[in-house]
């Protein structure tokens, strides 16, 4: 199975300095899908049977049904499908197929008494020729439309500060959501998932009269469809979660250099390549710093086990509860990417966070590993 490539630690977001010389990085970080789904299961369709094209969503203003926006529900669900798609290509989990469904004589719903059935499943994958198949079962959705209230300062246009009323139009846009996951192979339903998702949309006007103007039938629906999207494919594929990590910035002036370098330019390679001349620095305090920003330099670069050899060597030289800390954060990271591995079908030793401008495809960071093996008076630990 092929799959898309992509960087372990993706972006720089925001560099924090704290009292103790240390830095927060905060980067990108893989996880397994929610619901394991077997590796051998990557061509897949994707069947979509929610909302009806003729399906209405109602209006609630103050708890009364005020009016019916119609489509609504056909519109958001199709663009529900297209943002999975787009999770699915920058993951590259699956291959997914699009297969039609005749919602004019069986439209889908929420219930349970008009789901498709496995033998319908069955057929729609040896027709289709899929492993398996993503169902959109139903939808529903509904607005509630409410105005806000309140006095504002402003500059007019003579540069006077003035007091004028300010009208804030909310929709809160509502969507549930309920899908199914059809394994051919193994003929049974991996997955029944239904979720509900809610998100508001506000517009702020000067006055009365324009805010009752806004017409709530033409609310945007693509950002509610983003958030069901990447809620639901998490489940069944391994996705990315934001993190941080610390490492240390001072202990000489050469740390605080290579650490500036590494805030400005996010060069891992660079930074791990000057840190390793200071592992073993006749000063235990930088010794062990530069040790253990190996550590998470390896687990930046995609070679968690070897972060933990390099943290067990700043163990050796000083013991923290820094260290103790990211040992435990690092084990369970070392158990994670096993878990992805095998939802991936891929070795457990493969390089999969590595990309192409990190040393080649599938290359490993040849400064980390040579530095560990010549490292004089670390012992080398077993493999796990």
């Amino acid at each position: 199975m092929m799959m898309k490539k992509r960087l372990f630690a993706v972006f720089l977001v925001l560099t924090m300095l704290s009292g103790c010389g240390t830095s927060l990085y905060y980067a990108e970080f893989i996880y397994p899908s929610k619901v394991f789904i077997p590796a051998e299961l990557y061509k897949v369709g994707y069947v979509n049977r929610a909302g009806a094209p003729g399906e209405t969503a109602p209006i609630f203003r103050d708890g009364e049904v005020i009016d019916y926006a119609p489509g609504i529900v056909h519109r958001t669900t199709a663009k529900v499908a297209n943002a999975i798609e787009a999770e699915n290509e920058s993951m590259g989990r699956y291959n997914v197929t699009r297969i039609d469904w005749d919602r004019k004589n069986n439209a889908g719903s929420l219930k349970a008494d008009n789901e498709i059935t496995a033998a319908q499943a069955d057929s729609i994958c040896l027709w289709e020729l899929v492993d398996g198949v993503i169902i959109a079962e139903g939808a529903e959705m509904e607005l509630n439309v409410r105005g806000d209230f309140e006095m504002v300062t402003v500059t007019d246009d003579a540069g006077n500060m003035v007091r004028v009323p300010e009208f804030t139009a909310k929709s809160v846009v509502t969507l549930t959501m309920r899908w199914r996951f059809y394994d051919y192979v193994a003929k049974k339903f991996l997955d029944d998932y239904e979720q509900t998702y809610t998100y508001t949309l506000s517009n702020i006007t000067y006055s009365e009269e324009e805010a009752m103007s806004l017409n709530p039938r033409d609310v945007s629906t693509l950002d509610l469809a983003n958030i069901a999207a990447v809620d639901y494919y998490a489940r069944i594929a391994p996705y990315w979660m934001e993190d941080y990590r610390v490492y240390y910035q001072t202990g000489n002036s050469e740390m605080y250099r290579i650490a500036t370098d590494l805030e400005y330019d996010g060069d891992w390679e660079k930074a791990a390549k000057a840190w390793t001349e200071l592992s073993d620095d006749s000063n235990d305090k930088v010794s062990h710093r530069a040790r253990f920003n190996l550590a998470v330099a390896a687990e930046m670069l995609g070679q968690p086990k070897m972060a933990k050899t390099w943290l067990e060597r700043a163990k050796e030289v000083r013991e923290t509860k820094e260290t103790e800390r990211y040992m435990k954060r690092l084990e369970e990271q070392i158990l994670l990417h096993e878990v992805v591995m095998r939802q991936l079908g891929l070795a457990d030793d493969t390089d999969f966070f590595s990309g192409p401008d990190r040393g080649g495809e599938d290359a490993p960071s040849e400064h980390i590993e040579d530095a560990a093996e010549e490292t004089p008076e670390s012992i080398e630990p077993e493999e796990d």
